[in-house]
């Protein structure tokens, strides 16, 4: 008989994960979650809508035995099949135990992690603008030259406030976006510089604006970034953003 069970709400879920964070911050009060507590421990598998990758299905654990239980038992491949769910996200200490038992190869999976502060940052002393919606267009074009990699979407979704720095000339030497997570908290997104113009200081001024921004309006601000990008991650904890949460994604397998 399997052991894993429906989770009814956030808080319950939030009571089994010891109350992760990330689940607490970034995860929408509407939830689907299925989990198991055995004196093991505890494992919890949740649905998370996104905008850039679709309907994934993120996983928490804090052991690996008890991951895989809940990933390989067949009511839960039933119920992701139900939610739509076309990729999988696993805290990455996980993830190798998981994708081996899902037949997966982690080699074409991506590592990325979430962060989050309550500290508010010094005040910009390079010129940060609004952009507007109008500049759509215009963003859009100098975040994917500069990073293809970019989850930025300028205004594809309601509730983005992005801000920049222009040169002289009004071209743009730097873009980010505070959004928001499922939880409705804000969160950093797209945050770009021009090639020539790194090493200036301009991401972490950029980055301090939209966290004072976003600290303005909630007690707690996150941001995402690929665990290959040193130089951010280096930055962001300069910043104040901590709590990491480090994660496994790609296609479910």
């Amino acid at each position: 008989m399997s052991r894993v069970q429906d989770i009814g709400s956030k808080s319950e879920l939030l009571a089994l994960t010891d109350d992760l964070p990330y689940v607490r911050w970034d995860t929408d009060p509407r939830v689907e979650a299925k989990g198991v507590r055995a004196p093991a421990g505890w494992a919890a598998a949740f649905v998370r809508p996104t905008h850039a990758h679709g309907t994934a299905m993120n996983l928490v654990a804090s052991c690996d035995e008890l991951a895989v239980e809940v990933m390989t038992d067949p009511a839960t491949s039933r119920w992701l099949d139900r939610t739509g769910c076309t990729g999988v996200t696993i805290q990455t200490e996980r993830a190798a135990a998981v994708v081996a038992a899902l037949g997966g190869d982690l080699r074409d999976f991506v590592q990325w992690e979430w962060m989050v502060t309550t500290e508010v940052p010094p005040a910009p002393r390079a010129r940060v603008v609004d952009l507007p919606e109008e500049d759509a267009a215009e963003i859009t074009d100098f975040i994917l030259r500069e990073n293809p990699r970019t989850d930025g979407r300028p205004f594809a979704w309601p509730g983005q406030r992005w801000l920049g720095v222009r040169d002289a000339a009004g071209e743009l030497l730097a873009a980010g976006c505070r959004a928001h997570t499922g939880a409705g908290h804000p969160l950093l997104t797209g945050i770009v510089v021009r090639a020539d113009a790194r090493g200036q200081g301009l991401g972490r001024e950029l980055t301090g604006a939209l966290t004072r921004l976003g600290l303005s309006e909630a007690p707690v601000c996150t941001l995402e970034l690929y665990s290959d990008n040193a130089v951010a991650r280096h930055l962001y904890t300069d910043l104040g953003y901590g709590q990491t949460a480090a994660w496994t994604s790609g296609a479910r397998p």
